[in-house]
């Protein structure tokens, strides 16, 4: 049976990416959107992370750092970098920003459930507030766990 993992990133131009909570020109975090049940009729929950605490859960998510160059990237402008990312009022919060690092123009974050949580089956809710603006290309991958040892595409997505 397939089991995937799920790779969240924050990304600019011409990148797939995804920010779980657009924070507005103010640094506040949008309010409203759509909850999740707690239960679905006929299914078990077996995984959650509502990103509360100060810190991104080691049990549950590792950073990737660097450009991509080594198997995972698509020729991105930006630089992953962990301080991208930040837990605040429930919300993870992954930044995309124009500076320069390591001769990349911009940084992110880029997280990843490998090797940590895999699913088989089911459902998945994820709720998200998509980032917006020229550049922007928001995305959520589940890829196979066998990843690493496949690659994609044979990996599945």
């Amino acid at each position: 049976m397939k089991r995937s993992i799920m790779v969240l990133t924050a990304c600019l131009v011409f990148v797939p990416g995804i920010c779980l909570a657009q924070m507005t020109e103010t640094g506040r975090i949008p309010a409203g959107g759509f909850i999740s049940p707690d239960s679905y009729p006929g299914m078990k929950l077996v995984w959650r992370d509502e990103f509360n605490g100060h810190t991104l859960s080691e049990a549950n998510w590792s950073h990737e750092t660097g450009t991509g160059g080594n198997s995972w990237g698509n020729e991105e402008l930006q630089h992953y970098l962990p301080r991208n990312t930040e837990l605040r009022d429930g919300y993870l919060v992954i930044s995309a920003k124009n500076e320069l690092h390591e001769g990349r123009d911009y940084t992110s974050s880029r997280i990843v459930t490998r090797d940590k949580v895999s699913f088989s089956q089911g459902r998945i809710d994820i709720r998200v507030r998509l980032p917006e603006g020229q550049g922007m290309w928001p995305a959520l991958w589940l890829l196979g766990d066998n990843f690493s040892e496949v690659g994609w595409p044979a990996c599945g997505e």
